[in-house]
């Protein structure tokens, strides 16, 4: 199985549909698809149990976090392997990954800075986080709560909204459903080296010796 187009016909795509899957696990996951996959990929999860936050590769948790807090809170710090923005996640959260070959979509950017400015949360603990020094035109500074709306206010149900990804998907792509252990076992013996990694007590103790 190949990623690209076959001779001129929809590349395939591997889709993998998971519920409470925990993040941490997930993003090992991806990142081994990622790295030792030479197919395209949609991964869907459900929710994750306990509460996390998921920064980029490159985050600075003194910049993008209040620290102190996290640290009371014993919230779990994670950093992904890609780069991006710093999200709190939940069993509300609804995740979707797309990992695309470039044969699959040739016109797409490497940095989608149109697509990325697309990713808000909006949660209660949002106080966990600190104001992106970077961060889209659009937001001025202001409150997540200011410029963001609910799924749920747009869509029935998540059923629906998970069926409508599967919908537009298949415009482009022959889906295939998949199954996590086979998938597990499928990829368990390809060697990588892995980034993802959470972040310890004593990472983010460090970290508050630059605000001082």
């Amino acid at each position: 199985m190949t990623g690209g187009l076959q001779n001129g016909a929809r590349p395939v795509m591997r889709m993998l549909r998971l519920e409470g899957f925990p993040i941490f696990q997930q993003l090992l996951l991806e990142e081994r698809l990622l790295r030792t996959s030479n197919d395209n990929w949609c991964v869907i999860n459900d929710g994750t149990s306990p509460p996390a936050i998921v920064m980029g590769i490159s985050g600075k948790p003194e910049k993008l976090l209040d620290v102190e807090k996290v640290v009371k809170d014993d919230l779990c710090v994670i950093k992904r392997f890609s780069g991006g923005g710093t999200v709190v996640v939940d069993e509300d959260t609804l995740f979707v990954s797309l990992i695309c070959s470039r044969s699959a979509v040739p016109d797409l950017q490497l940095y989608p800075r149109h697509i990325m400015n697309w990713t808000e949360l909006l949660d209660s603990r949002m106080a966990y986080l600190k104001v992106p020094e970077r961060a889209p035109a659009y937001r001025q500074a202001r409150d997540h709560s200011d410029f963001i709306c609910r799924l749920q206010d747009f869509f029935p149900s998540r059923e629906y909204f998970v069926d409508t990804i599967a919908e537009g998907l298949e415009h482009h792509f022959i889906l295939g459903e998949e199954n996590l252990n086979d998938v597990v076992d499928e990829f368990a013996e390809r060697s990588h080296i892995s980034s993802t990694n959470v972040l310890s007590r004593d990472d983010l103790a460090a970290s508050l010796k630059h605000l001082s």
